[in-house]
């Protein structure tokens, strides 16, 4: 017999007088599989009881908060208006654990699927880039000062993560859960495809699609992009735009740092992003454009430094 069978034959007797004493022992019957349903002539109280537990439906899709939500609102929705404390209060426990019985086995298969594939982060420091790879497959490299949350139960029933600061990703194809990234206001939604999004907090959020077709929305504005396409939200303005031009010209990965004719503000947000320092120069050069490869190692003041002998100009980095 469960315990919650004998709390109603033992403790959960006192204070009753016999007629609630039968009756509740005879729902710790049914809950403990001694009987397979309320013996006729009981009170209505009792048969609602087993018919609400009866009746409970349990969706695995729905979380467990969700579910147990779901319950409480059909124990207070169904309970008798005018009995004491002690027959709300059983009756409270008495419905809880038919419910559990009709429906426990799918939460707990809910909570053992999250409690196999809990919420995951991943972070950044400057200088330091981090490539992780998903249970799916997919991959996700962090540039510097970047944060990654892998949402609860993820390739499960969900394939939800959420961004902050810049990220390369190459998302394994699953028509049946498709890969969400939030990162800031934005929301971008694919089935499998390679991307690069930037969110860093207060500025622009802007995409890069490198292969494949991209779903990329703010504000209830949305865009679909493809291989070579590229979008920015203006954060301000809250407008949304693709862009056009070179979207390549700044390539960065776990090994390498490349700028194809890259000019210096780009070059500068870069650095900023990345290694938390500012770029100092003329507002006049601010166009001169750069081409060079260095080590993902390399840093802030040796790039400045290469830059300078380059384009003949005076860089520095603070």
């Amino acid at each position: 017999m469960q315990w919650w069978a004998i709390w109603l034959r033992t403790g959960g007797e006192r204070d009753m007088n016999n007629e609630e004493n039968k009756k509740y022992e005879e729902l710790g019957r049914l809950f403990a599989g001694e009987s397979s349903q309320p013996e006729a002539g009981n009170d209505k109280e009792l048969q609602d009881i087993w018919n609400a537990a009866g009746s409970y439906s349990y969706d695995s899709t729905t979380s467990v908060e969700a579910g147990w939500q779901d319950l409480k609102n059909r124990i207070g929705v169904q309970a008798p208006m005018k009995v004491s404390w002690m027959r709300r209060h059983s009756y409270a426990v008495a419905a809880s654990f038919a419910v559990i019985l009709m429906a426990g086995a799918g939460i707990w298969f809910q909570w053992k699927r999250n409690a196999l594939h809990p919420q995951m982060v991943y972070s950044t420091t400057a200088s330091v880039t981090k490539k992780i790879t998903l249970s799916d497959g997919s991959t996700i490299t962090l540039n510097g000062n970047s944060k990654v949350i892998v949402g609860e139960g993820f390739n499960q029933n969900n394939r939800s993560i959420s961004l902050t600061g810049e990220a390369k990703f190459e998302v394994a194809r699953n028509e049946e859960i498709p890969f969400q990234v939030n990162a800031g206001t934005s929301h971008t939604e694919v089935l499998g495809t390679g991307f690069d999004i930037q969110a860093y907090p207060g500025e622009n959020i802007s995409i890069v699609v490198r292969h494949g077709k991209v779903s990329f929305s703010a504000k209830g504005q949305e865009l679909i992009l493809t291989k070579g396409k590229a979008a920015v939200f203006e954060v301000e303005s809250e407008k949304l735009t693709a862009v056009s031009g070179d979207t390549n010209s700044i390539q960065w990965d776990s090994e390498l740092l490349v700028f194809k004719k890259a000019n210096l503000r780009q070059i500068g947000e870069l650095l900023n992003h990345r290694f938390g320092k500012t770029l100092v120069y003329k507002e006049s050069e601010a166009t001169r454009t750069f081409t060079g490869k260095f080590e993902a190692n390399a840093t802030a003041e040796q790039i400045a430094q290469t830059m300078s002998e380059a384009l003949g100009l005076e860089l520095t980095v603070k």
